[in-house]
C-alpha cells in the first residue's frame, strides 16, 4: 500500500519541522560533550575522587528525570551541580581556566541535559505505553459496539488522539442504498461530489483515488487541485486512509483534515495502520448488523403491510378492487417502481393492471398470457420462469404466480431500474401476498356464486304462488314472499316482526296445535303438514289453508327458524263441497228412476210367458242391461267419493278369505259364462281381518277388468296363497292384451285407461282399479300388476292374515 501519491510534487514534501527546545538540547550537548571530550583528552593517569563524584551525580538525576518526569529531573540537576558549580570561580581564580573548571562545567552541563533527555523519552515511553492501552481499549470496545454511528464518534476520538490533527471524518458507503455518506463528529451527510457550480468536489477527487495518499501545501496557488477546489480554499492538508472489507472490496476512507497549519506525514499513516485493522473489523461487522436489523424491520414492516392488506382483501367483494390492492402493495413491499398483475378470474375473465409508464401494452399482454400458459406440473416442480422487460427502464425483475389448491389463477409482475433490486426475502414476501391474493378471489368468487344462488332462490320464492314466510321460535315473521304479504293483504313492514298466529288469524286451538307439531319439529328435524286450517288474515274472510312447516338450523345444529308454507285451497275446498253436492244430487236423482226402469223392466219381464214370443224383447234386455250398468257406475262414483273424502266406513272382522273368493268366483262364472275362471287354493283355509263390502268390491273389480280385456273362451285364473306367515295373496290372471311397462304405474289413477290396441273398445270409466287400490290399501295391504304387451296381466292384491285364525274358525263353529 502506497502512502504517497503520484500526483504530488516533491515540492509538497517538506522536512519534518524542529521544535526550539529540541535544538537547545541539541546544542548544549554539543557543547558539553566537547567540553568533557577536551578534558579527557588531557586528563591525567588517574582519575581524581572529585571527578568521579561529579560523574556518580548523574545517576539519581536520571532516575528523577525517568521515574518523575523533566520537571524533576531538572531540580535534581540544579541541586547536585550547585554542589560543585560554587568551586568554579574560586578554582579559576586560583589555578586559572583549567582542566578541572572546565569538567566542572561540562558535568553541570550534562546533568541537565541528561535530565532533559531522560525526562523526555520517559515521557514518549508512557505517552506510547498508554497509547497501545488505549488503542486496545478502543479495539475492544469497537468490537462490543454494532452501532455504526457509534463507532464512528469512536475512531474520531482515538484519531485526534493519535495524531495532531483539526478535524477527522470517515467516507462509508451505506450498505443499505450503497450510497456514499460522510461521518463527522457532529453526525451524518451525504457526500458530495459536485459543487453548487456543478465542478467537481474534494470529495469526488478522494473517492476517484485507489489508494491512500497524503496532500499538503493545497493553500499553495500552484496546487493542482486548487481550479477544482469550491472557493475559498481553506484547507491546507488532506489525508486519506483506504479501509477494506474481508472480502477485499473497499470499505471507505478515513479522511484527516487540516485547514490552517499541520502537515502530514508518512508517519502518521503508519500509526493509522496500527488503528485501521481493528475499525474495519468493527466497522464490517456494523454493516452486517445494519443489513441483519434493516432486513428485519423491513421484513416487519412487509409482514406488517401484508396483515393490513389481508384484512382490507378479505372485506372487499369486487376482483377488480382486490387486483388493484394486491398490483399497489406488490410496488410498495418490494419497493419496486413499475409492476404489473393478470387474473384469470371466473375461468375465462381476464384481470390486467398496470402501474407504470412507456409500456407496450399489446406486447405486454402476450408476455402475461404466455406466463398464464405455464402448466401446474412446471409451476409445482419449481422452475424459474425469467419473461422479458415489461418497462423499457427495468433492470431487475420479480415475478410470482398467484395459485389455489392445484389451479393456476394469476401472475405478479414487478420491476425495478436498480440492478438485482430483489432477493430471495423479495420473492417469499410476494408470495405471501400472492397467497392472500388467491384466498380472496376465491372467497370473491364463492361470494358471488352465493349471491347468485341466493339471486334466484328469491327469485323462485318471490315467483311461488303459495305463501312462504319464516319465523323465529317466538313465533314472529322473519320473512314473507310476495305471496304470503298478498295473503295477508297488509304491507310488508307490517308483517315483518309481527306474530304468526295474529297475522294470519288462526285461533287459539289452531296455534297452540301448530306449535305443539313445530316444537317436535324442532326436537326431531321433522317437518309436519295440516290440512285444511281455517285462517283469517287482517279479520278478513275466512280462508281455508294446507299449512307445512319444516326447521331451519343453525351451523351448530341449533334450530333457530321454521320455514312454512301456507297453501291457499279454499277454492278447491269450494269446488270439492259442490263436487260432494252434485254427486248427492246425481246419486239421489238418478238412482230413482234407475231403479223404477229396472223394477218396471223385471215386472214385464216376469209377467211374460217364458215361452211366449215377442218379436222386441231385446230391447227389454237391452233396457235392463244397460240400466243395472248404470247404476255400478253410480255406484263406483259413490265409493270413489267416499273414499276421497274419508266417509268410507270400513268394518275390519274375520272372514275366510278362501271361502268369500269361492262365492265371488262361482258368480262371476254366471255373469261370465265366455270366460273359463279356475280357482287354485291352498288346503288349509286362510282367514284375514277384513271388510266383507270392501273385499268384495276389491275382487269384483279384478275379475271384471279380467273379463274385459281377455279374448272370449279365454282362461282367468284366480290364485290363492300364502306369501309369508303374515300375508295372504290374491291372483287374478288373464291372458288379454296386457299392458305397457310404462304405463303400468298409471292404471291404478282415477280415470286413467291405457290405450292403443283394442283397450278402447272396451267399455269402461277408469275407476275400478283405482277403487280397488284404495280399498286394499284402507284394509292394510298392497296391490300391484304383472303385465307384457300381448302377454296377458296378473294382478296381484295382499291383505294381513289373522294371528290366531283356529280360535276365531271356532268360535264361528
Amino acid at each position: 500500500m502506497s502512502v504517497t501519491n503520484n500526483h504530488l510534487s516533491s515540492q509538497r514534501e517538506l522536512p519534518q519541522r524542529i521544535r526550539p527546545r529540541d535544538l537547545a538540547l541539541l546544542f548544549v550537548s554539543f557543547i558539553s560533550m566537547a567540553l568533557i571530550g577536551v578534558y579527557h583528552l588531557n586528563l591525567a593517569d588517574n582519575l581524581s575522587t572529585s571527578s568521579f563524584s561529579h560523574l556518580i551525580s548523574l545517576l539519581p538525576v536520571i532516575s528523577m528525570a525517568y521515574f518523575f518526569g523533566v520537571i524533576a529531573g531538572l531540580i535534581g540537576a540544579i541541586i547536585f551541580s550547585s554542589l560543585f558549580l560554587v568551586e568554579i570561580p574560586f578554582v579559576i581564580q586560583t589555578y586559572g581556566y583549567t582542566f578541572d573548571s572546565i569538567e566542572r562545567v561540562g558535568v553541570s552541563l550534562l546533568l541537565f541535559i541528561s535530565a532533559l533527555v531522560i525526562g523526555d523519552l520517559s515521557n514518549s515511553v508512557r505517552q506510547r505505553t498508554s497509547l497501545k492501552i488505549a488503542l486496545r481499549n478502543r479495539e475492544t470496545l469497537l468490537s462490543q459496539t454494532l452501532n455504526l454511528e457509534e463507532i464512528t464518534r469512536i475512531v474520531i476520538t482515538q484519531v485526534h488522539q493519535i495524531i495532531r490533527v483539526q478535524q477527522v471524518c470517515l467516507v462509508l458507503q451505506n450498505p443499505i442504498t450503497k450510497q456514499w455518506q460522510i461521518y463527522t463528529a457532529k453526525g451524518r451527510a451525504a457526500l458530495r461530489t459536485r459543487s453548487e457550480t456543478e465542478s467537481p468536489t474534494l470529495g469526488s477527487y478522494i473517492l476517484s483515488q485507489n489508494e491512500s495518499f497524503i496532500l499538503n501545501n493545497l493553500d499553495d496557488p500552484n496546487s493542482i487541485l486548487i481550479e477544482n477546489l469550491p472557493p475559498p480554499n481553506t484547507i491546507t492538508c488532506v489525508m486519506s486512509r483506504m479501509m477494506y472489507q474481508s472480502n477485499g472490496n473497499e470499505m471507505g476512507r478515513i479522511i484527516l483534515i487540516n485547514k490552517i497549519t499541520g502537515y502530514f506525514y508518512e508517519q502518521d499513516i503508519e500509526r493509522l495502520n496500527e488503528f485501521v485493522p481493528a475499525v474495519e473489523k468493527a466497522i464490517e461487522q456494523a454493516f452486517r448488523y445494519t443489513r441483519t436489523d434493516y432486513a428485519l424491520e423491513r421484513q416487519i414492516s412487509q409482514l406488517s403491510t401484508i396483515q393490513r392488506t389481508s384484512q382490507v382483501l378479505n372485506n372487499l367483494l369486487d376482483a377488480e378492487k382486490v387486483v388493484e390492492l394486491t398490483l399497489s402493495t406488490a410496488l410498495d413491499i418490494t419497493q419496486a417502481e413499475a409492476g404489473v398483475i393478470l387474473v384469470n378470474f371466473n375461468g375465462g375473465q381476464f384481470i390486467q393492471r398496470v402501474n407504470g409508464d412507456e409500456i407496450d401494452p399489446d406486447r405486454t399482454r402476450q408476455i402475461l398470457e404466455e406466463a398464464l400458459s405455464v402448466s401446474f406440473l412446471e409451476h409445482t416442480n419449481g422452475l424459474e420462469l425469467s419473461f422479458p422487460f415489461i418497462f423499457k427502464s427495468s433492470a431487475s425483475q420479480l415475478s410470482c404466480y398467484i395459485t389455489h389448491g392445484r389451479s393456476l389463477m394469476g401472475i405478479i409482475i414487478t420491476e425495478s431500474s436498480r440492478v438485482e433490486a430483489f432477493d430471495r426475502t423479495s420473492h417469499w414476501i410476494l408470495s405471501l401476498l400472492a397467497d392472500h391474493t388467491a384466498t380472496s378471489l376465491t372467497n370473491v368468487r364463492l361470494f358471488q356464486e352465493i349471491y347468485k344462488e341466493k339471486q334466484q332462490t328469491n327469485l323462485i320464492i318471490e315467483s311461488v304462488t303459495d305463501g312462504l314466510i319464516t319465523i323465529n321460535r317466538n313465533g314472529n315473521i322473519l320473512t314473507a314472499n310476495p305471496a304470503a304479504i298478498q295473503q295477508v293483504g297488509l304491507p310488508e313492514s307490517a308483517v315483518i316482526g309481527a306474530n304468526f298466529c295474529e297475522v294470519f288469524g288462526l285461533t287459539n286451538e289452531t296455534c297452540i296445535q301448530f306449535f305443539h307439531e313445530l316444537n317436535k319439529a324442532w326436537n326431531y328435524n321433522s317437518s309436519f303438514t295440516m290440512e285444511s286450517i281455517p285462517v283469517s288474515p287482517n279479520q278478513s274472510k275466512r280462508r281455508i289453508v294446507n299449512l307445512s312447516a319444516a326447521p331451519v338450523f343453525e351451523e351448530n345444529q341449533t334450530p333457530s327458524r321454521a320455514v312454512v308454507l301456507l297453501r291457499d285451497i279454499t277454492e278447491r275446498e269450494e269446488l270439492n263441497r259442490l263436487q260432494e253436492e252434485m254427486i248427492s244430487s246425481i246419486s239421489h236423482e238418478m238412482r230413482t228412476p234407475l231403479t223404477k226402469i229396472q223394477s218396471i223392466s223385471e215386472l214385464i219381464a216376469n209377467t211374460l210367458e217364458k215361452n211366449e214370443p215377442l218379436p222386441d224383447r231385446k230391447f227389454l234386455d237391452t233396457l235392463s242391461a244397460e240400466s243395472q250398468r248404470l247404476s255400478q257406475f253410480l255406484d263406483r262414483i259413490l265409493d270413489v267419493h267416499q273414499l276421497e273424502t274419508h266417509q268410507f266406513q270400513v268394518e275390519l272382522r274375520p272372514l275366510p278369505l278362501t271361502f268369500v273368493v269361492e262365492n265371488l268366483v262361482e258368480e262371476w262364472r254366471i255373469i261370465a259364462p265366455n270366460r273359463r275362471i279356475e280357482i287354485h287354493k291352498p288346503s288349509r283355509p286362510v282367514w284375514v281381518m277384513a271388510d266383507e263390502n270392501a273385499l268384495n268390491s276389491i275382487f269384483s273389480n279384478l275379475l271384471d277388468n279380467a273379463v274385459k280385456y281377455s279374448p272370449e273362451h279365454s282362461e282367468i285364473s284366480v290364485i290363492l296363497s300364502i306369501a309369508d306367515d303374515r300375508t295372504a295373496e290374491v291372483r287374478v290372471v288373464d291372458h288379454g292384451l296386457g299392458i305397457e311397462p310404462d304405463k303400468q304405474a298409471l292404471i291404478f289413477n282415477r280415470f286413467y285407461r291405457a290405450t292403443g290396441g283394442d283397450s278402447q273398445e272396451v267399455y269402461g270409466h277408469g275407476i275400478g282399479l283405482y277403487v280397488a287400490k284404495m280399498l286394499t290399501e284402507s284394509l292394510g295391504g298392497k296391490i300391484d300388476v304383472e303385465s307384457a304387451p300381448g302377454k296377458g296381466s296378473c294382478f296381484r292384491f295382499t291383505l294381513p292374515i289373522m294371528e290366531n285364525p283356529d280360535e276365531t274358525q271356532n268360535h264361528n263353529d
